[in-house]
Parts: structure tokens; C-alpha cells; sequence
């Protein structure tokens, strides 16, 4: 049985659109986080710090967030880089600190 997926009359299943689909999917889903990750709600920019699809870069800014909830949240995201963790893991708050 195979499974189909129309999108704009193309079966994406089993085509070279699947990959376009999966690439636009990951861009946009990067995307609506980076914008997220600028919200005045400590708890919206908690949760992009959370989310292991957050991009680098998007982590990276979170990184420096004044909120230490915010900083740990990154400090504890699966996906963060060696660096980021290097730069939190000197974190003037100890709770952040002993997370990296």
C-alpha cells in the first residue's frame, strides 16, 4: 500500500518534492522560531530555548537572554553547541552555570 501526499496536485511521497517539502518545512519551522525567540514573554523565549529545533544562531542569541530561565533552558537543550555551553557554563547565575 503505498501512502500519498498531494500537495498542489504532486505526490511528494517517493519524489525528488519530498525533499523540497522536508527543506522548506525545516526552513519555515527555523524561521517562525527566530521569530518567536524575540517575544517579550520570558515563557515564549523559555520555550524556543527549549526546542531542539531551534537553529544555532536563534541559541546563540538566547544565550545572552537577561532572563536566567531563559539561559537555562538553552544551557539544557540537547542541541546546543560545545561553544554556547562554554559561554553559559560561566554564567553569573549558578543555576545556569552548574546546567552547562
Amino acid at each position: 500500500m503505498t501512502t500519498s501526499f498531494p500537495f498542489f496536485g504532486y505526490d511528494l511521497v517517493g519524489s525528488p518534492y519530498l525533499l523540497l517539502n522536508l527543506f522548506l518545512t525545516a526552513l519555515l519551522v527555523g524561521l517562525v522560531l527566530a521569530l518567536l525567540a524575540e517575544d517579550k514573554e520570558m515563557s515564549v523565549r523559555k520555550t524556543v530555548a527549549a526546542n531542539v529545533n531551534t537553529p544555532i544562531q536563534v541559541l546563540k542569541a538566547l544565550s545572552r537572554d537577561a532572563c536566567p530561565s531563559v539561559r537555562l533552558a538553552v544551557a539544557a537543550n540537547t542541541s546546543t553547541s560545545a561553544d554556547i555551553i562554554l559561554q553559559l557554563a560561566d554564567d553569573e547565575i549558578g543555576s545556569v552555570s552548574l546546567a552547562a
